[in-house]
């Protein structure tokens, strides 16, 4: 049988079962079917669906047994016999944390001044807590009585000053100044000395040692008054500089410091 004519005896069979299933009322009203009832129907490509009777009494769309899926959204159907495509990018990786550490905080500066005492004299035996002791060894006990560490030193005195810790001094005072490193002063690098330190502060005449000190303005601005000449051998007077670096007559104000680190 070919297939024109097959067609034509399969439509004759499915009118044939869909009137069966109808009921007649004689009068030549509408046709309807049984709910649920199911027939065969054509799809394409010569396959056979099948057709469920709907609750209004109507066959629902023909289901066809053979036909592909709907492709996804956006994508195609593979072709037939084709693997799915895979996933050809690996795994991103992890995008590396480009922010360092954050740096733990800088240590703050060294502090250099501990406490201070006024008044002093160039004699320092005479400080309230010289514990009996003498010169800078009596300077040196009595800033450990005030719970600092010894006398300030004038490398120290100028980094405080850097530090800004001696703004607050008040304008007008003036300050022993104790030197133990050689320094430039008018021109000429001049040594430590007993005399330009009262005789290792023991001292309160003026005709043969004289006083190193500093002296401040406004916002603690300091000015040092050194001695060009600081030698010292108990005999020579013209090495002093009278009216100027005194040790006598004077008193001034002590600076104490911290331990250094």
């Amino acid at each position: 049988m070919n297939r024109a004519r097959r067609w034509t005896v399969r439509g004759a069979w499915l009118l044939a079962a869909a009137l069966s299933a109808c009921d007649d009322d004689g009068g030549g009203g509408a046709s309807t079917c049984v709910t649920g009832q199911v027939i065969e129907c054509p799809c394409p490509g010569a396959a056979e669906g099948t057709q469920v009777c709907l609750a209004d009494g109507t066959f629902g769309a023909c289901a066809c047994a053979d036909a592909a899926p709907p492709a996804a959204d956006g994508a195609l159907p593979a072709a037939d016999g084709a693997p799915p495509a895979l996933d050809a990018s690996p795994d991103a990786a992890p995008a590396p944390d480009a922010a360092p550490d954050a740096a733990p905080d800088a240590a703050p500066p060294h502090r250099y001044i501990a406490g201070s005492t006024d008044g002093v004299s160039s004699d320092w035996h005479t400080l309230p807590n010289a514990m009996g002791q003498v010169g800078l060894a009596a300077g040196h006990a009595h800033c450990r009585a005030l719970g600092a560490d010894h006398v300030c030193d004038y490398t120290e005195l100028r980094a405080a000053e850097a530090n800004g810790e001696l703004a607050a001094v008040p304008p007008g005072t003036t300050a022993w100044v104790q030197r133990t490193t050689p320094e430039l002063v008018n021109g000429t690098e001049s040594p430590p000395g007993q005399g330009g330190n009262c005789i290792d502060w023991t001292f309160t005449g003026n005709h043969l040692a004289d006083g190193e000190y500093v002296a401040f303005g406004e916002g603690g601005a300091a000015t040092w008054h050194l001695d060009d000449d600081a030698y010292f051998d108990g005999i020579e007077t013209w090495h002093v500089r009278p009216g100027d670096l005194d040790c006598g007559g004077v008193t001034r104000t002590l600076f104490c410091c911290h331990p250094l680190p």
